[in-house]
């Protein structure tokens, strides 16, 4: 699905004339396929998820690097190219969003402890176990 997905992508890219978003996509496309020649198997949309998800690890590395070197130009296409692989995966939730998540399921599950750091917690267990 995600292979597929990434594929109409550059297809369009390729007729809106957009350079920089078909050299990213070509990137990524080759990444994948490389790993399924290794493997000799179709990959899931979820090792394309974690496939992709490395390339923007790196990339974000790279970028720091540029950025410490002073090659802002570089700092920017890395960015972009961030920019368009964030669009097949899904967002990470911030620390506060998956402390939230998890109070709310204590609500209804009182015997899962909350996420939170020990000293910040003793709300989650007012939910859990007070309201209902």
């Amino acid at each position: 699905m995600i292979k597929t997905k990434i594929q109409q992508d550059l297809i369009a890219a390729m007729k809106a004339k957009e350079q920089e978003r078909v050299e990213a996509l070509r990137m990524v496309i080759s990444e994948i396929k490389n790993k399924e020649i290794d493997t000799k198997t179709d990959m899931s949309d979820d090792e394309v998820v974690k496939l992709i998800r490395g390339v923007i690890k790196k990339l974000r590395e790279a970028a720091d690097m540029f950025a410490q070197g002073g090659r802002i130009d570089l700092v920017a296409q890395n960015q972009a190219q961030i920019a368009i692989y964030a669009t097949y995966v899904p967002a990470d939730l911030s620390d506060d969003a998956l402390a939230e998540k998890s109070c709310q399921y204590n609500a209804h599950t009182p015997r899962y402890i909350c996420t939170k750091p020990q000293n910040d917690y003793a709300h989650c267990h007012e939910r859990a176990f007070w309201t209902g």
